[in-house]
C-alpha cells in the first residue's frame, strides 16, 4: 500500500505540473487563436452585412426597374387602346361623311334625271299645247285632238300623278327605316365597343394583379432559398469549428496522457541523461507539430477563403448575367410590342386613306356624271331656245311663216351668236387642259422631289450609320487595349516559360518522323490533320517541315495509301498539306526538285475522282506558275497524254450529260473538264 500511494504521488504531481505547462501553452494557442477567430467574425459579419445590403439594394433597383416598366407598358397599352379606338372613330365618321354625301349626290342625279326625264314625258304627252294662239283654225282642226282624247288624256295624267305620289311615299318610308336601322346598328356597336373596353380593363387589372402575385412569390422563393442556403452554411461552419474544437481535445489528451506515460516510464527504469534527452526531443516534436499545425490551418484557411470569394465573385457574376438577361429581353419584347404597334397604326392609316381615296373618287365620279347630265340638259335647253323655229312643224300655212319667222338679219346674228358660243367653248376647253396639264406637272415634280429627298435621306442615314459603327469600333479597340496587352505578355510569359519540346513545331517535326512506321490510321489522319491547320497558318512551321523532310515523307505516305475511305481522307490531308508548302515560291522549288513529287501528283490526278483531284490540280497549277514545274512536267509525256484523253473524254460525257439531263452529276462533270482544261493550257502555253 505504501508503495502504490507512493506511485500514485509521483503520478498525480506529475500530471499537475504537465497540465500546468499544457495549460500554458494552450491557453497562448487559444488566445492567439480566439484574437484570429474575432478578427475572421468580425471581417465575416461585415462582408455579410455588406454583402446583405448589396443584394437588397439590387433586388430593390430590380424591383424598381420591373415596375417601372410594367407600368410604362400599362400606360402604352392603354394610350395604344385609346390611340386605337379614336382611329376607328375618325376613320367611321370619315366614312360616314362620305357616305352621306355620296348618297346626297346620287339622289340630287336622281332628282335631276327624274325632273328631266318628267319634263321630256310631259313635252311629249302636252305637245299641243307648246303651239301657238294665232295658228289658222285649218292647222288645229286637222291637226288637235278631239273631246274623247282630251279626256283619255286626263285620266292617263291624273293616273301618273297617282302612281308617283305613291313611289315617293315608299321612297320616304324605305329611307327612314334604312335611317333608323343605320342608327341602332351605330348605337349597338357603341354598346359593345364600351363593354368591350370594360372587360379588358378587367382583364388588364386582373394580369396586372397576378403578375404581381407571381413576382412576389417569385422573390419570396428566393428569400427563402437565401435564407437556407445561410443556415447550410452556418450549420457547415459551425459543424466545422466543433469538430475542430473536438480534435483538438483529442490532441490534447492524447499529449497528457503519452506525457504521463513517459514520464512514469523514465521515473521508473530510465536514467537522469535519457530523461533529459528525451525531454529536449519531446520538446522538438511539440514545438515542430505546433508549426505544422499552424502552417497548416493557414494554408486552409487561405483555401477555404480563396474558395469562398470566387463562389461569391461567381454568384454575383451569374446574377449579374441573369439581371442583364432579363433587362434585355424585356427591353426587346418592349421593341417588338413598338414596331408591332407602329406597324398596325400604319396598316390603320393606309386603310383609312385608301377608303377615303376610294370614296373621294367615287364622289367625285358622281358628281361628274351630275355634271355632265347638268351641262347636257342646260345646252339642250338653250340650244331649244336659240334655234325654236327650227322645231315648227313642216306643213304649216304660208302666212303663218311668213309673219313669225325670223329673217334674214336674225339668222346672221345667230350665225355670229353660235360661232362666239364655240370660241368660247373652245377657249375654255384650252384653259381647262392647261390647268390639267400644270396640276399633273406640279404632281408629277412633287413625287419626284420627295423621292430624291429621301433618298439623300437614306443615305445620309447610312453614311452616319457608318460613321457611328466606326467610331463605336474606335471605342472597343481604345478599350480592350489594355486587356490586349495584358493577353499579349501573359502569352509571352507562358511561351517563355514551355518547354522547348512541347513548341507545336518541335511536337510536329517528331510526329513526323514518326509518321510512317505508325500503323494505325487514325493516328496517322490525325497527324496529317495537324499538319494541314499547322502549314495553312504559319509559314515557319512550313519551313521547319520543309527542312525536316517533310516532303519525301508526305509524297511515300501519299504512293503507299489505298483506295479505302480512311486512307482517301489520309491522301486529301497529305495534299492539302503540300498545297500550302507551295504557296511559297522557295518552298514550292524544294517541291519540284524533290524525286518523283511531279509524276506523284500527276497520277493522283489521272486516277482520283473526288475531291483529291481538285486539290491535286490545284497544286499543279500553282507548280506550273515556275518554269521548273512546266520543265518537270514536259518530261513526262505519257502522263500529259493521258491528261489529253482525260479532256476527251470528259468533254464527250459532259455532251451525253446535256442530252440526258442530269442535274449532279452533269454539274460535277463540267467542273472536272475546267479544271483539266485550265491546267492543260498552262502545261502546252506557259
Amino acid at each position: 500500500m505504501k508503495n502504490v500511494v507512493s506511485y500514485l504521488q509521483i503520478v498525480i504531481r506529475a500530471w499537475l505540473t504537465t497540465k500546468k505547462s499544457v495549460t500554458k501553452k494552450f491557453n497562448a494557442i487559444k488566445a492567439q487563436e480566439s484574437a484570429f477567430d474575432r478578427a475572421a467574425i468580425l471581417i465575416q459579419s461585415h462582408v455579410r452585412g455588406w454583402f446583405g445590403r448589396r443584394v437588397a439594394q439590387r433586388h430593390r433597383s430590380l424591383i424598381i426597374v420591373i415596375q417601372s416598366h410594367c407600368r410604362g407598358w400599362s400606360i402604352r397599352r392603354k394610350l395604344l387602346l385609346q390611340r386605337e379606338a379614336a382611329i376607328r372613330i375618325q376613320s367611321a365618321f370619315r366614312c360616314m361623311r362620305c357616305w352621306r354625301m355620296f348618297i346626297s349626290n346620287r339622289n340630287a342625279a336622281t332628282e335631276i334625271q327624274r325632273f328631266v326625264r318628267g319634263c321630256n314625258t310631259r313635252k311629249w304627252l302636252l305637245g299641243a299645247s307648246y303651239l301657238r294662239a294665232d295658228l289658222t283654225l285649218s292647222y288645229i282642226h286637222y291637226n288637235l285632238p278631239d273631246c274623247s282624247q282630251n279626256l283619255e288624256l286626263k285620266i292617263f295624267l291624273r293616273a301618273v300623278l297617282k302612281l308617283q305620289r305613291w313611289w315617293r311615299g315608299a321612297l320616304l318610308l324605305k329611307s327612314t327605316t334604312k335611317s333608323s336601322v343605320v342608327i341602332q346598328s351605330h348605337i349597338r356597336g357603341w354598346i359593345a365597343r364600351q363593354g368591350a373596353l370594360r372587360k379588358t380593363h378587367h382583364i388588364v387589372k386582373i394580369q396586372s394583379r397576378c403578375r404581381g402575385w407571381l413576382t412576389r412569390r417569385r422573390l419570396s422563393l428566393q428569400r427563402g432559398s437565401v435564407i437556407r442556403i445561410q443556415s447550410a452554411f452556418r450549420c457547415m461552419k459551425c459543424k466545422k469549428v466543433f469538430l475542430t474544437y473536438r480534435h483538438a481535445a483529442t490532441e490534447i489528451q492524447r499529449f497528457i496522457r503519452g506525457c504521463i506515460t513517459r514520464k512514469w516510464i523514465l521515473d521508473c527504469y530510465l536514467s537522469l541523461e535519457l530523461r533529459i534527452f528525451l525531454r529536449a526531443t519531446l520538446k522538438l516534436q511539440r514545438w515542430w507539430r505546433g508549426v505544422l499545425l499552424l502552417k497548416s490551418r493557414t494554408k486552409s484557411a487561405a483555401i477555404i477563403q480563396c474558395h469562398i470569394r470566387g463562389w461569391i465573385a461567381g454568384r454575383g457574376d451569374i446574377r449579374e448575367r441573369h439581371h442583364a438577361v432579363v433587362i434585355q429581353s424585356h427591353c426587346r419584347g418592349w421593341l417588338t410590342r413598338r414596331r408591332f404597334s407602329l406597324q398596325r397604326g400604319a396598316v390603320i392609316r393606309i386603310q383609312s386613306a385608301f377608303r377615303c381615296m376610294k370614296c373621294q373618287k367615287l364622289f367625285l365620279s358622281y358628281r361628274h356624271a351630275a355634271t355632265k347630265i347638268q351641262r347636257f340638259v342646260r345646252g339642250h335647253i338653250d340650244r331649244k331656245w336659240l334655234l325654236g323655229a327650227s322645231y315648227l312643224p313642216a306643213d304649216l300655212p304660208v302666212d303663218y311663216i311668213r309673219n313669225d319667222l325670223p329673217d334674214c338679219s336674225q339668222d346672221l346674228e345667230l350665225t355670229m351668236l353660235l360661232q362666239a358660243v364655240l370660241k368660247l367653248q373652245r377657249w375654255w376647253r384650252g384653259v381647262l387642259v392647261v390647268k390639267s396639264r400644270t396640276k399633273a406637272a406640279v404632281v408629277i415634280q412633287s413625287h419626284v422631289r420627295g423621292w430624291i429627298a429621301r433618298r439623300a435621306v437614306v443615305r445620309e442615314r447610312h453614311r452616319i450609320v457608318v460613321i457611328q459603327s466606326y467610331w463605336k469600333g474606335f471605342l472597343a479597340r481604345k478599350e480592350s487595349r489594355g486587356q490586349l496587352q495584358e493577353l499579349c505578355l501573359r502569352v509571352q510569359k507562358s511561351a517563355a516559360n514551355v518547354d522547348d519540346d512541347m513548341r507545336i513545331i518541335n511536337r510536329l517535326v517528331s510526329a513526323l518522323s514518326e509518321l510512317l512506321s505508325m500503323k494505325s490510321v487514325s493516328g496517322i489522319l490525325h497527324i496529317c490533320a495537324t499538319l494541314d491547320m499547322a502549314t495553312e497558318h504559319s509559314q515557319k512551321c512550313c519551313e521547319t517541315l520543309v527542312a525536316a523532310g517533310a516532303v519525301d515523307t508526305l509524297l511515300k505516305l501519299i504512293r503507299s495509301v489505298s483506295r479505302s475511305i480512311p486512307d482517301q481522307e489520309v491522301l486529301k490531308h497529305a495534299l492539302y498539306t503540300l498545297r500550302n508548302l507551295a504557296r511559297y515560291p522557295h518552298l514550292s522549288e524544294v517541291l519540284i526538285d524533290s524525286r518523283g513529287s511531279v509524276q506523284t501528283i500527276l497520277w493522283e490526278l489521272l486516277r482520283n475522282k473526288e475531291e483529291g483531284y481538285f486539290i491535286a490540280s490545284e497544286l499543279l497549277k500553282r507548280i506550273c506558275l515556275d518554269k521548273k514545274g512546266i520543265e518537270a512536267v514536259h518530261n513526262l509525256p505519257a502522263l500529259v497524254k493521258r491528261l489529253h484523253n482525260l479532256v476527251e473524254e470528259l468533254a464527250r460525257k459532259t455532251g451525253n450529260e446535256k442530252r440526258n439531263a442530269r442535274g449532279v452529276a452533269k454539274e460535277q462533270t463540267e467542273r472536272r473538264l475546267r479544271e483539266a482544261i485550265k491546267l492543260l493550257n498552262l502545261i502546252t502555253d506557259g
